[in-house]
Order: C-alpha cells, then sequence, then structure tokens
C-alpha cells in the first residue's frame, strides 16, 4: 500500500502550490496599509492646518497687542510732554508774578524818592533832608514787612548763631561771655526760613592774661 503524503495548506497534489489566495491577501493587505497611509496623510493635513490658523491667530493677537502697545506708549509721550509744556508755562507765570509782586511792593518807595529829588537843593535845610531820608527808610521797611521780610538784629550778650550771625571782629572783654554778641554792625535779613544776609556783629573774646 502506498505511502500517504502530507499536503501542506495551499498544496496541490502534484507538490505545487495555488498562490491565487495568497495573493489575494497580499492585495489585501497592501490596499489595507494604503487606506491607513491616505488616512494618516489627511490626519497631518488636518493637524498642519490647525496649528497654520493657530499660529496665524496667534501671529495677529500679537500685532494687535504690539499695536496697542505702541498706541499707549504714543499717548504717555504726548501727555509727558503736555505736563512739562504745563510745569514750563506755570514755573515762568509765577516767576512772573512774583518779582510783580516785590515791584509793586517798592514802587511807593521809588515814588518817595523821585518826590525827595525834586525838592529845590538850595531852599531844604539839612533837617529837611534827614526827615525826608527818615521817611525812606521807613517806607523801606514797612514794604519789607509786607513781603514777610524779617529784620535780624540780636541783642548784645545774646550767644553767636553761625546760622544766622557773621562775627567780623573778636573783643577782649570781661564784662560778657566769649562767643557772645557785643555790637551789631549791621543787620542782617530773612525771609521764612531762608537767610537773605546774616547779621554782622562782633562777639566777645577773653581777655589776654584771663
Amino acid at each position: 500500500m502506498p505511502e500517504r503524503k502530507e499536503i501542506a495548506p495551499g498544496q496541490l497534489e502534484d507538490g505545487s502550490f495555488d498562490l491565487s489566495d495568497t495573493a489575494s491577501e497580499v492585495e489585501e493587505e497592501f490596499f489595507a496599509d494604503g487606506d491607513d497611509a491616505d488616512s494618516a496623510d489627511e490626519t497631518a493635513d488636518d493637524v498642519a492646518e490647525q496649528m497654520s490658523e493657530d499660529t496665524q491667530q496667534l501671529v495677529e493677537e500679537l500685532q494687535a497687542s504690539l499695536a496697542e502697545a505702541i498706541a499707549a506708549r504714543q499717548r504717555a509721550l504726548a501727555d509727558y510732554a503736555n505736563y512739562q509744556r504745563r510745569a514750563t508755562e506755570n514755573e515762568q507765570r509765577i516767576r512772573c508774578e512774583a518779582i510783580c509782586h516785590v515791584i509793586r511792593a517798592f514802587l511807593p518807595l521809588l515814588d518817595h524818592v523821585a518826590l525827595a529829588l525834586g525838592q529845590d537843593a538850595a531852599e531844604i535845610t539839612t533837617e529837611q533832608l534827614m526827615d525826608g531820608v527818615g521817611i525812606i527808610q521807613a517806607e523801606f521797611k514797612k514794604t519789607l514787612d509786607q513781603l514777610d521780610v524779617v529784620e535780624i538784629t540780636p541783642e548784645p550778650g545774646e550767644e553767636f548763631d553761625p546760622n544766622c550771625h557773621q562775627a567780623v571782629l573778636r573783643e577782649p572783654t570781661d564784662e560778657q561771655e566769649p562767643n557772645t554778641i557785643v555790637t551789631v554792625l549791621q543787620p542782617g535779613f530773612s525771609i521764612d526760613e531762608v537767610i537773605l544776609r546774616p547779621a554782622t556783629v562782633s562777639v566777645a573774646a577773653p581777655v589776654d592774661g584771663e
């Protein structure tokens, strides 16, 4: 009895193979892979398109923010320029008003000087001349009072203050404590806390040998 040979899947009785089914399977798998590739390409295109839209939107937002920042900077620069202009105008106006205030205060004094100079020198006496000078001095002090200018006239024996006094002489004496004021040679003046001119004074110094 002849021996029966085992036949492999797809093998014919004569030993050859039927490749038709295998080719069909390969073809099906190939086209299935092709479908997957097309789907992947479409997905990649969708992702790229979405990224392009997102990028474009981001660029537009950044451009809008930049334009807003530039406009805000321009407004700030314009506001600062207007502030500087107003500040300069206010400073000039205040300065002019201050000068006008001082000049107006001294105009009556100028009138008194003009009146005194208009007198006939041949007819005026020395006493009248001195009276006229006294009137001008009183008017001058009145004007300083109107401007809130304070005269600095320390009393003898007052302690020397370098902030508002200027010592030009040292007088040896045993009647006063050292570094105290002996004589006021020239009054000083101040306004608020500003010293316009310190008072010129002489101060006491120890007597030699003491």
